[in-house]
């Protein structure tokens, strides 16, 4: 498990399609926000198809982020 800081998890893409709201981990630039998840690696072969199905550039973008191990513990100063 993986810890997202400054993002907060956020259903706000409407899909036409299925008439179902889509989870994105949105920027919020807010340090004490943060989203947990799993990173999974796939074949560089399945990225088109992939990005193609979710629909890369309407509604989803791709970005490089910095993620830490959920597992630690922050670090926090007062």
């Amino acid at each position: 498990m993986f810890r997202l800081v400054e993002h907060a998890l956020r259903f706000h893409k409407w899909s036409r399609k299925d008439q179902s709201a889509k989870c994105d981990a949105l920027f919020t630039g807010n340090p004490e926000d943060f989203v947990i998840g799993a990173l999974f690696e796939i074949p560089r072969s399945e990225k088109g198809p992939l990005d193609r199905a979710e629909g890369l550039g309407f509604g989803y973008d791709e970005k490089r982020v910095t993620v830490t191990d959920a597992l630690e513990p922050v670090n926090k100063s007062v």
